[in-house]
């Protein structure tokens, strides 16, 4: 793990005793809740130059991916995973009632 991932470490951790808890079998389904999430404008600029790199980097991958098409540019962790789970939720476009 990078020395940026160092921040993630418990997190990670918290999910492995999780993971560990869980019921016997495959998932089924996986959830995500995002909650207190804040506009961009409410939140303080990065201090440190490593940080201050990162946000760059992330805005500069956002712009091509939005100008050349999503996952022309992707962190290479996700190489093997891009096309495991493709888009099935309307983040891109509201599905018709004739597409159900």
């Amino acid at each position: 793990m990078a020395a940026g991932g160092q921040a993630y470490r418990p997190r990670f951790e918290a999910l492995e005793r999780l993971w560990a808890r869980r019921p016997p079998g495959d998932p089924m389904k996986v959830g995500i809740t995002l909650f207190d999430l804040d506009h961009e404008s409410n939140v303080p600029a990065p201090l440190f130059p490593d940080e201050q790199r990162r946000l760059r980097l992330a805005r500069t991958m956002d712009l091509v991916n939005d100008t050349f098409g999503n996952q022309t540019l992707y962190f290479a962790d996700m190489h093997n995973s891009r096309y495991t789970a493709p888009t099935r939720i309307a983040f891109t476009s509201i599905p018709t009632p004739d597409c159900w």
